[in-house]
């Protein structure tokens, strides 16, 4: 565990849209989420070492818009960005934590 209890291998995933959104989010302990939400939202998965995450991210609201979805990774005081943006409402990513 980080300072202050923080595991410090957790992700954020960042959504951000103009209107409704459904992710289906799984992180490095092989638990499943689903979050429905609209607008911008930060949600936080775990992200043990040597673990993969995988998410998918797509419009609910049947509206052509744009989505924006970014992975923030915190790991030994380090922070790695990586942002999709999809045209056409729906966006998976995975990676290694």
């Amino acid at each position: 565990m980080g300072v202050g209890g923080k595991n410090p291998n957790m992700v954020e995933v960042v959504i951000k849209s103009d209107g409704g959104w459904s992710a289906d989010i799984k992180d490095s302990e092989s638990s499943s989420h689903s979050v429905d939400g609209f607008g911008d939202r930060t949600i936080q998965i775990t992200c043990n070492s040597d673990g993969k995450y995988s998410l998918t991210v797509q419009r609910s609201d049947g509206r052509s818009g744009t989505l924006n979805v970014e992975v923030v990774k915190n790991a030994s005081g380090s922070s790695q960005r990586s942002t999709t943006t999809s045209a056409n409402g729906i966006i998976s990513l995975s990676g290694t934590c």
